[in-house]
């Protein structure tokens, strides 16, 4: 059965618009990930040998590691877990009293105010096809395909 020509040429156009970016947006997260990795398991698994809190972290950062090279389009949404994960055990590590000083106030508002700050840097790099937002729902391929869909529907 042979196939539409709208089909061939939607192909064809993938194929020839296939170039990858010229930088990976994530790239910022790849490298504050890598620097609080080695941290996370110094400090976690060497020093204090709170293997369950270091576990919830570095399982979700190789994930994210992973994914971003990989070039996944889900890497923005593990980097958020692995950000939400941070907040989690950070304010655990504070609450049992691991951390050596207890979590006053200030402190609290810089870490919501900067977890604030990197979810929504991961928000403004996400994958545009993954937000529902009209803007962001014409890609690179939807523009070929509606002139082929509109130069089918004219010959009928």
């Amino acid at each position: 059965m042979p196939r539409h020509p709208a089909v061939a040429y939607l192909r064809l156009v993938r194929f020839m618009d296939s170039t990858p970016p010229k930088r990976n947006p994530l790239l910022p997260a790849l490298v504050g990930a890598l620097v609080l990795s080695y941290f996370d398991i110094r400090f976690y698994f060497i020093d204090h040998r709170f293997i369950a809190l270091g576990s919830a972290i570095v399982i979700p950062m190789a994930a994210f590691i992973i994914l971003f090279f990989i070039r996944s389009r889900f890497a923005w949404v593990a980097a958020v877990v692995v950000v939400f994960m941070i907040a989690i055990t950070l304010l655990l590590t504070y609450q049992f009293g691991y951390m050596g000083f207890p979590l006053t106030w200030f402190l609290g508002i810089v870490d919501v105010l900067l977890f604030a700050l990197f979810l929504r840097y991961l928000w403004k790099t996400r994958e545009p096809s993954l937000c529902g937002s009209k803007r962001n729902l014409t890609n690179r391929w939807s523009q070929p395909l509606a002139v082929v869909l509109r130069k089918l529907r004219a010959e009928r």
